[in-house]
């Protein structure tokens, strides 16, 4: 079987991570893999939310090629007055290429996450394709207990792919800059990501900007010290970061938003966002340093939470869920 990817894996972001595990599942499969370009006939196509070549999925949809549509969540953070006419207009048509390809020419549809489906079919309608939700995954350099036994001190943990600088997120940064550090035993803040403007974080004295970290060295950081995973992103689709945090054993905690409750379960701490967060609307931030505080003292128990659930996350169990769709 020929299997088309319409772009090589990307070097960041979930998506890479995603397509770089089951191009290697493939591979072990005996399966040929190609790319958009190469000028050879697959058998399967896949799309990973959107792409450019739309009239390439035409031609695969009238030579019978079953086109399969993994879909992260939409762009909704788009407001005039908060963002440029052009890059609204971008996001837009992202948008439309990505609900028309979900409407009209995949086969299968898969969804990240429970989260993701619901708010497609909210925003844009429900289809009559096949649909599927299919959770990602963790490498295999996750599932191994950090090695904490002699550790008193926690550390407070944010792996982003990129940092909003929104209110929002600079209320969360502020709460967590006034964190009783001594009083909690916590001893620093650290946040990994990428931000358009790195003296963002010159005002928030204890709190570490790392910035931009490679995939292949998260799993090494988590490992390190007594961590406590906080999710700065609001409505988060279905995040790597936060996955590999629970494959790790790390205790989670952010927003009850997006997926985050889907994928932490009972290994981690959702605070109320009594707001709307689609509209971004302002939270309660003061009380999220009292749910750090509530996870600090459930650490061992939310750790022994996350080692029973992490087995769902799993690549091969990721892998075999796509492969049931590529064969039915």
């Amino acid at each position: 079987m020929i299997v088309e990817f319409i772009r090589k894996k990307s070097f960041e972001g979930g998506a890479g991570t995603f397509q770089g595990i089951f191009e290697e599942f493939l591979k072990s499969k005996s399966h040929k893999l190609v790319y958009f370009g190469q000028n050879v006939a697959p058998d399967i196509c896949f799309v990973i939310s959107g792409t450019k070549h739309i009239f390439h999925l035409f031609s695969c949809k009238f030579r019978g090629v079953k086109i399969i549509q993994r879909l992260d969540g939409f762009n909704w953070r788009n407001k005039i007055g908060q963002d440029s006419l052009l890059n609204i207009t971008k996001m837009n048509l992202q948008n439309f290429i990505m609900n028309y390809i979900r409407k009209y020419l995949a086969d299968v549809v898969v969804y990240q996450s429970v989260f993701v489906e619901r708010s497609w079919n909210k925003k844009f309608g429900k289809t009559k394709k096949i649909s599927s939700v299919i959770l990602n995954c963790a490498g295999k350099n996750f599932f191994q207990k950090p090695n904490t036994q002699n550790l008193n001190e926690y550390t407070i943990t944010c792996v982003e792919g990129h940092i909003q600088d929104d209110q929002i997120t600079r209320n969360i940064l502020s709460q967590l800059n006034r964190l009783n550090f001594k009083r909690h035993k916590v001893s620093e803040v650290e946040i990994y990501g990428k931000v358009k403007n790195s003296d963002f974080f010159r005002k928030y004295q204890n709190i570490h900007f790392k910035g931009h970290i490679d995939r292949s060295e998260v799993s090494d950081i988590y490992k390190n010290k007594k961590r406590i995973f906080f999710c700065l992103e609001i409505n988060p689709p279905c995040p790597n970061s936060l996955i590999e945090a629970v494959a790790s054993q790390i205790p989670c905690v952010g927003f009850d938003t997006g997926s985050f409750k889907e994928i932490v379960l009972n290994a981690g701490i959702a605070i109320p966002y009594d707001a709307d967060p689609w509209h971004e609307d302002t939270p309660n931030h003061n009380i999220i340093n009292d749910y750090i505080i509530k996870a600090i003292r459930s650490y061992e128990q939310l750790s022994l939470e996350a080692k029973i659930i992490r087995e769902k996350y799993k690549s091969k169990t990721m892998c075999d869920s796509y492969y049931e769709l590529i064969n039915e």
